[in-house]
């Protein structure tokens, strides 16, 4: 299952990532780039407890299609480290 992207509002500036039913971060537009250099930039984060060595779990991108990138390159990294897969089967456990 891909990750779901929910706006939290009627903006569009504020994005729930979310895996099955877990809310596993946020994308959102930063208002204080837009305010310093006036190319707005989407700051990014997946907020998961435990995180593998080296995972990048924030960041910065220039548009909202980079930023889903980022979270959904990153998200696949700790399901690897965690030995897990996107489309696994919960039920089965």
């Amino acid at each position: 299952m891909a990750l779901v992207y929910r706006d939290k509002g009627t903006s569009g500036a504020q994005i729930e990532v979310i895996s099955h039913r877990l809310v596993i971060g946020h994308i959102g537009k930063d208002v204080l780039s837009a305010l310093t250099s006036h190319a707005i930039q989407w700051r990014w984060f997946i907020s998961i407890g435990s995180t593998p060595s080296g995972f990048q779990h924030s960041g910065f991108a220039d548009t909202l299609d980079d930023a889903k990138a980022a979270v959904e390159w990153n998200w696949k990294v700790w399901l690897a480290a965690a030995g897990l897969t996107e489309t696994q089967d919960r039920r089965a456990v």
